[in-house]
């Protein structure tokens, strides 16, 4: 049997009982309490910038909301029990302790933090792609908790769409491109449009970058209206849109797209890519060939071309795998092209 609870300090306690109990019988186990030999450390560590910051830039983190997760992998058992999708709390940003820890592995991750007002305008959190691991063996150990912090700037964004065409229209997808790395950047809160009596629709919201040149990269897919009967099923009015922006630390930066209508392409697909499948290939800016999220699906047609949708006008793509390359006609066509 496994107890679990929080200590009036904030500290994670465990203990486990194995008890032998006869049909019908009772047991009273009086007060539960932890073993005390098995105690792991956790302490928060801020990096900023790929640097360690010890003075928690200069105490303003001891604000922030800093939650990480624990489970627990007990050896010969094929389920975390003990300690199992915990909560791990950091009160100022101090560390904390799991008593009673049983032998085991132990897997630290941290989805999020939440900045305080203060730092929310110069800095983002910048989610670590996995989490921390550790085996105890039981006694005593410590482990660190990196929380990662890089500079930002505030990208003020306004998007518009001169005539929606009453269509129904979704949370743009906003992607930002880092021009001197290819670092791809997506917008983190979901942003939503206005729609006017006259037919048009603005958006406004604001995205945090790090500081440098930047490619901002707007596709915003409806869901309709549908196409009148006889005409084509596959025009649906999509939107697409982009725009360059320097982003300072610390200071806030306007931009303004105003998006049109996307272009669409009909091409051979590349040897081997199965148009009936279309999750197979992707599609990239050609320059930018980082941020191949810009088409998050494309469609094809049951044929031996592969329709493409929702692509910059006027723009060179290259289709993987394969490599191929094909330039995309103005706003609102759809050609066919062959690519080379």
């Amino acid at each position: 049997m496994d107890c679990f609870w929080t200590e009036a300090d904030g500290a994670l306690a465990n203990r486990r009982y194995e008890i032998d109990l006869a049909p019908g019988e009772d047991r009273d186990l009086g007060t539960v309490d932890y073993v005390v030999d098995g105690v792991i450390h956790v302490v928060p560590v801020l990096v900023v910038d790929g640097e360690r910051d010890p003075t928690l830039l200069d105490g303003a983190m001891r604000d922030a909301t800093v939650e990480s997760f624990v489970d627990t992998t007990i050896p010969g058992e094929r389920l975390a029990t003990t300690g199992h999708a915990r909560s791990v709390h950091f009160d100022r940003f101090e560390g904390t302790e799991i008593r009673g820890a049983v032998p085991g592995s132990y897997d630290f991750w941290t989805p999020d933090v939440v900045l305080p007002d203060g730092l929310a305008r110069s800095y983002r959190y910048a989610r670590a792609s996995s989490g921390v691991w550790i085996s105890f063996d039981g006694g005593e150990a410590s482990v660190e908790i990196p929380v990662h912090l890089e500079s930002t700037g505030t990208v003020a964004l306004r998007l518009a769409i001169a005539d929606t065409r009453r269509s129904v229209l979704t949370a743009p997808d906003v992607a930002s491109i880092d021009r001197a790395t290819g670092r791809v950047v997506r917008a983190e809160s979901s942003l939503t449009w206005e729609e006017r009596d006259d037919g048009s629709a603005v958006c406004e919201g604001t995205i945090a970058l790090p500081p440098g040149e930047w490619t901002v990269v707007v596709v915003e897919e409806s869901l309709g209206p549908q196409p009148p009967a006889g005409g084509d099923p596959a025009r649906f009015p999509d939107w697409v849109g982009r725009a360059d922006v320097a982003v300072v630390h610390g200071a806030t930066s306007d931009l303004a797209i105003d998006l049109v209508d996307a272009a669409e392409v009909r091409l051979d697909p590349p040897a081997g890519v199965d148009p009936a499948k279309p999750g197979v290939a992707r599609v990239a800016p050609a320059e930018f060939e980082t941020y191949f999220a810009l088409l998050r699906d494309f469609d094809a047609d049951v044929g031996p071309r592969v329709h493409l949708r929702r692509l910059l006008p006027n723009t060179e793509y290259v289709f993987e795998p394969g490599g191929a390359r094909f330039t995309t006609g103005a706003s609102g066509t759809t050609i066919e092209v062959e690519a080379h």
